[in-house]
C-alpha cells in the first residue's frame, strides 16, 4: 500500500481533459500513479499509458482494483460512471477522485454520501477554483479582521463553450433531457466558489432568458450567515472579454479576482477629500499577478487553474488522514443550487 509520504493510486479515464489536466498535475503530487483504465482500450489508453509513464493498463477498473493494491482511484469519466464507480471503489476500501459534476442527480449523489460515511472513505470532489492561487489568497485576505465581515459577492462567468455541447437546449418550464449540461459542468464551478467565499446558501430568486438557445442567468442570493450576492452567467460576451471575475466585499474593504489571475485588494482606508482621489501609501491598493516572463511552476497553468493544488490536496488528505476540503458534501449543495436554477423563473426558491 502506500509508502510513508506517498499514495498508489489507479486512474480510471482517458479522456481529453484527464490527459490535458488531471495526469500531468499528477506529477507534481505525493502520488505514485501505478495503473490507468479505460474501457475501450485501444491507442488511448496505450498513448496514455505511455505518455505518463504507467506500466499497468486495464479495460476493467474492478480488475484494476482487486490486483493493484491501491490506496486510492482517481475516476474522471463523465457523471454518468462516477455513481456506480466511485462507489465500488469504496466499498473495495479505496478513497476516491472525481470530477464535477458528481452525479445527474441529487439521489445519486446521497447514495455516494451513504456509502462514504459507512466504509469511512474519502470522496473528494474536483472544484478547482477552491485551489486558485488567486482565490485562496482572496480566503486569506478575508479571514483578516481588518477585511471585516463578508456582506456581498458579485461573480460573473462566461463559459466559452462549445456550440455541440448546447445545441439542445430549449426555453421550457420541465427540465430538459441533456439536463443543461451548460449549468452543469461549467455553472457549477462558480456555484461552489461562493459557498466557498461566503457559506452556505439559503435561498436564491432568478431570472433567465435563452440567447441565441443557450441559457443566460441573473441570480439574487441570500447566504446563511445574512450577507447577499449576485451571479450573472453569460455566453453573449466578447470572446476577448474576461471569462470570469469574483469581487468580495467586507466592511469598508473589498478584493476583485479576474480570470483567476489578477487580484486587486482594496484595504479599508480613510475617506478621501472630495478634490482628490488618491489616498495614503500604506492604504493603497494591492495587487497581485503572476509574474509570466520567468519561466516557473507557479505561473504555468496547472497551478493558477488549481489543478495541481486540488490533486495535492487530495493525496496530502489521505496521507494526513484529514477529509479534503472539497468533497461529496460540498457536490451535493452545489448540486441542490444547481437543481434550482432549472425550475421556473421568477420565484424565491429555499435550498
Amino acid at each position: 500500500m502506500s509508502q510513508k509520504n506517498k499514495i498508489r493510486v489507479g486512474f480510471v479515464g482517458c479522456g481529453e481533459h484527464a490527459r490535458r489536466s488531471i495526469y500531468p498535475a499528477i506529477r507534481h503530487t505525493p502520488i505514485d500513479l501505478v495503473a490507468v483504465c479505460n474501457r475501450h482500450g485501444g491507442d488511448i489508453l496505450e498513448r496514455t499509458a505511455r505518455n505518463f509513464g504507467v506500466l499497468c493498463r486495464y479495460t476493467d477498473y474492478q480488475k484494476m482494483i482487486q490486483k493493484e493494491h491501491l490506496d486510492a482511484l482517481f475516476v474522471v469519466t463523465g457523471p454518468d460512471s462516477y455513481p456506480r464507480i466511485s462507489i465500488d471503489a469504496m466499498e473495495a476500501g479505496l478513497h476516491v477522485f472525481i470530477e464535477k459534476p458528481p452525479a445527474n442527480t441529487i439521489g445519486e449523489v446521497k447514495e455516494m454520501i451513504r456509502t462514504s460515511e459507512r466504509t469511512g472513505k474519502f470522496l473528494m470532489i474536483a472544484f478547482k477554483k477552491r485551489f486558485v492561487p488567486a482565490y485562496m489568497k482572496a480566503k486569506e485576505i478575508m479571514n483578516n479582521p481588518e477585511f471585516g465581515k463578508p456582506t456581498s459577492i458579485l461573480s460573473r462567468y462566461s463559459s466559452k463553450v462549445d456550440k455541440e455541447r448546447i445545441e439542445n437546449y430549449q426555453d421550457k418550464e420541465e427540465r430538459p433531457k441533456d439536463f443543461f449540461p451548460f449549468v452543469l459542468d461549467y455553472v457549477i464551478h462558480h456555484v461552489d466558489l461562493i459557498r466557498f467565499f461566503m457559506g452556505d446558501v439559503e435561498r436564491i430568486y432568478f431570472e433567465r432568458n435563452f440567447p441565441k438557445g443557450i441559457p443566460t442567468y441573473a441570480i439574487s442570493i441570500k447566504f446563511k450567515s445574512g450577507a447577499i450576492g449576485v451571479m450573472h452567467i453569460t455566453k453573449e460576451c466578447s470572446p476577448t472579454s474576461f471569462q470570469e471575475r469574483v469581487e468580495l466585499v467586507g466592511e469598508g474593504a473589498n478584493i476583485i479576482i479576474d480570470n483567476c489571475i489578477r487580484l486587486i485588494y482594496y484595504q479599508r482606508s480613510k475617506e478621501l477629500s472630495w478634490d482628490n482621489y488618491i489616498g495614503e501609501d500604506t492604504q493603497a491598493p494591492q495587487i497581485w499577478e503572476p509574474a509570466f516572463s520567468l519561466s516557473q511552476f507557479s505561473n504555468k497553468a496547472l497551478f493558477l487553474e488549481g489543478f495541481v493544488g486540488e490533486v495535492r490536496h487530495f493525496a496530502e488528505s489521505i496521507l494526513n488522514n484529514t477529509p479534503p476540503q472539497s468533497n461529496i458534501y460540498d457536490g451535493l449543495e452545489a448540486m441542490k443550487f444547481i437543481e434550482a436554477l432549472y425550475s421556473k423563473p421568477g420565484n424565491i426558491i429555499k435550498l
